[in-house]
């Protein structure tokens, strides 16, 4: 019960403080709709003013290697396709609401290796496909006119795989809006050191 007790406290205090004023509203948007795709090295696929009429439209999650031919010379551990690489490219307009507040973009995985650009300018990436990543883009997001992500995906950087693993932006994607000071990504690491039948201990760290 006093466990119960103490969790209910926790919860009364975080929600306290998300409430301490008007402007305190995290906004967790999926950005998964109304993506462009093309398979293949792109020549400045990075760039904001690249015409890609001709690219295909799609909505995450994708996986462009579960659409290629099979090759019975590819790897079995890639389920017999091809290593290669795809780009994606996404356009959004900025709400004047966020000003003042860290805007970020949050890859939930990109296989098996990604980077990712935004107007044009390389803003960060993963070598594991597995783990997923939060990237500010608060200082780099222009609310005058229309921003440009870019993402390049690739499996042929980190050699082979013992199954298969698909290739591209294959999980969510997420734009955050939140105060400047507020809970990091995965920012709550809470732990039970002693337990009894009569009461426990109940550590919570919070970055």
């Amino acid at each position: 019960m006093r466990i119960l007790f103490i969790i209910i406290g926790i919860c009364c205090a975080i929600s306290a403080f998300a409430q301490d004023g008007n402007d305190s509203v995290r906004i967790n948007q999926l950005f998964n709709f109304d993506w462009k795709f093309k398979a293949g090295e792109i020549s400045n696929a990075e760039d904001p003013k690249l015409d890609d009429r001709d690219w295909r439209k799609l909505d995450l999650p994708h996986d462009f290697q579960f659409e290629q031919p099979w090759d019975k010379s590819a790897s079995r551990g890639r389920g017999f396709k091809a290593m290669g690489a795809g780009w994606y490219r996404k356009t959004f307009n900025a709400d004047a609401a966020w000003k003042g507040k860290r805007v970020l973009l949050d890859f939930e995985g990109i296989m098996l290796t990604g980077n990712v650009w935004l107007n044009g300018r390389k803003i960060g990436g993963t070598d594991y496909g597995y783990l997923g990543f939060e990237l500010d883009i608060t200082d780099i997001i222009r609310y005058d006119t229309v921003n440009c992500v870019a993402v390049r995906a690739s499996t042929g950087e980190m050699g082979n795989s013992r199954w298969y693993t698909g290739g591209g932006l294959f999980r969510d994607v997420h734009l955050i809006v939140k105060d400047k000071i507020s809970i990091a990504r995965h920012g709550v690491f809470i732990t039970t050191p002693s337990i009894s039948s009569q009461n426990a201990v109940v550590n919570v760290q919070v970055e």
